[in-house]
């Protein structure tokens, strides 16, 4: 299952690419009302694709991923961890408080608000990631914990991106990675798409094991965890309908397939981000020999500006 990491095309391959892409878009494009979304597979049409180049390689199918980004692991002592499912709008709102001893910065793509817990102003943080839904099997849940396996190989389709489930039914329900790629990169579909999981972007449940308290800094063997992974303590509620952050509906900016229902009127988009434009933030482990310093993703590429700019919904 072991394959070398993919070496990106020159420009001028590039170039012929995006024509053959925009080509065969214009041909789709009148089809996209009339052809439904109709399996897992990746099959179905996506309205408003993004541009695929700089996404994390699927070359490597049992990758191990650091992350290097900017937020830390949330403090469930002082709050539990929330994580809401929004079946019908694909997104999922993780919210939790970070710790009282954290310098860093926060992410243009995390809201925050202030609180008091035990006579303390501290602040909490609300993150939306898109994700994919089952098409028939659709279950729903209210529990109060998770289990992560933080590398997962069972199948090549998994790519060694974490594996964070919390139902035992027809095999175990989880938010693990995108399973689609395009054969160079791996690319997530939001949509009714999957066997009843809730599939992410590689980086972002590489982030999201980091948010829950799993040190994603540092590479993780399949067998950390053991057979049921870590349990980490969270308040999961994954439901049929739009969930709400400070009084609003929730929605991300991120491109959906076609079907897919948003909300209207009262609504906080919020922004989202992709290693395309953040190579720094997660990361394939390949040099054994370089230190986990932090920055260990530069040699990634170069991030785009703004990261830690201020979190501004998208109109």
């Amino acid at each position: 299952m072991m394959c070398a990491f993919s070496v990106r095309a020159p420009a001028s391959k590039r170039n012929a690419q995006r024509m053959i892409r925009s080509q065969r878009l214009a041909l789709l494009l009148p089809l996209l009302v009339l052809v439904p979304v109709t399996a897992c597979s990746g099959a179905g049409l996506v309205a408003d694709a993004p541009d695929e180049e700089d996404a994390l390689s699927s070359q490597n199918k049992i990758a191990k991923w650091i992350y290097d980004g900017p937020l830390p692991a949330l403090d469930k002592s002082a709050e539990p961890i929330a994580l809401a499912v929004s079946q019908k709008a694909h997104t999922l709102l993780i919210t939790g408080i970070l710790p009282a001893d954290f310098e860093g910065r926060v992410p243009f793509y995390a809201d925050t608000e202030a609180v008091t817990i035990a006579g303390a102003s501290r602040t909490r943080i609300a993150v939306v990631y898109p994700i994919a839904t089952g098409i028939t099997f659709r279950p729903q849940a209210d529990l109060a914990d998770v289990h992560v396996l933080p590398h997962f190989t069972q199948a090549d389709h998994f790519g060694g991106f974490p594996f964070i489930w919390y139902l035992q039914f027809r095999g175990r329900v989880a938010f693990h990675g995108p399973i689609t790629d395009d054969g160079t990169s791996w690319r997530l579909r939001r949509g009714q798409v999957s066997h009843g999981c809730n599939r992410m972007q590689g980086e972002h449940v590489v982030e999201l094991a980091q948010l829950l308290g799993v040190d994603m800094t540092k590479p993780h063997d399949t067998s950390e965890g053991g057979a049921q992974g870590f349990d980490e303590k969270v308040k999961l509620k994954v439901h049929p309908d739009f969930v709400t952050w400070k009084g609003h509906q929730v929605d991300v900016a991120y491109p959906v397939d076609v079907g897919v229902t948003l909300p209207t009127g009262d609504v906080m988009k919020f922004p989202t981000w992709s290693s395309r434009a953040f190579p720094r933030s997660v990361c394939e482990y390949r040099d054994t020999a370089r230190p986990l310093d932090g920055h260990y993703c530069d040699s990634a590429g170069t991030n785009a500006a703004g990261l830690y700019s201020a979190f501004a919904p998208v109109p």
